[in-house]
């Protein structure tokens, strides 16, 4: 019921309104903490992002092919002729070198949107993400892994349309990078690791069909 839900959503092209808040609750960058904090921030894609997906488009969603061993917990409750569906997911892992991008987390499957970059429309940041970006911003990184958890998805369902009403989904997740570099000479920056953990809000809401 609920990849038929959101792979609707998809396919009929509906219009609704998405936010994404990201809340960064911790970075640990050594002596550096202060000075890069900003900058982590902006990667770890802190704040909050607000899109408008127009009817007949789907530019921020997409189809779900979850299964049942991506998923820790399921229920549905059938409630004033609505599916109150609740999904907590599998905790999940990825990790990111100059030779190999990896992630095995069942919430790339949910219908997040997730990327190769970090991008104000991305809902599910990921080690390639935050890899790259650092790449084009020149910084050098030999390893990023990155980790997220208490994945907790509410869907509610029209029982008699199909139609969705509204999606939440929230997670906790972090990121370790490892032996992080910049510049030469007397204005290099060399980080052994750093850390930055966050968690974030995803809300889909005024759905037109």
């Amino acid at each position: 019921l609920y990849n038929t839900s959101v792979n609707k959503v998809v396919n009929d092209k509906a219009g609704y309104k998405k936010e994404r808040t990201t809340t960064v609750s911790k970075i640990d960058a050594g002596s550096y903490t202060s000075v890069a904090s900003g900058i982590v921030k902006d990667f770890l894609g802190e704040g909050t992002n607000k899109f408008n997906n127009a009817k007949g488009t789907a530019n921020c969603f997409r189809e779900s092919t979850l299964t049942s061993t991506d998923v820790k917990s399921a229920t549905c409750e059938l409630k004033d002729n609505q599916y109150i569906i609740t999904l907590n997911l599998n905790d999940g892992s990825s990790t990111a070198t100059g030779a190999s991008k990896t992630d095995n987390s069942a919430i790339t499957k949910c219908g997040l949107l997730t990327g190769k970059s970090v991008d104000a429309n991305v809902d599910y940041i990921n080690s390639e993400c935050v890899y790259s970006s650092l790449e084009a911003e020149k910084i050098n990184v030999e390893k990023i892994t990155a980790d997220n958890k208490t994945v907790t998805i509410v869907v509610v369902v029209d029982a008699e349309t199909g139609n969705m009403i509204s999606y939440t989904a929230s997670f906790d997740w972090g990121a370790v990078i490892n032996n992080l570099s910049k510049g030469s000479g007397l204005l290099a920056i060399k980080i052994s690791k750093a850390t930055g953990n966050a968690s974030t809000v995803v809300k889909l809401s005024d759905f037109e069909w």
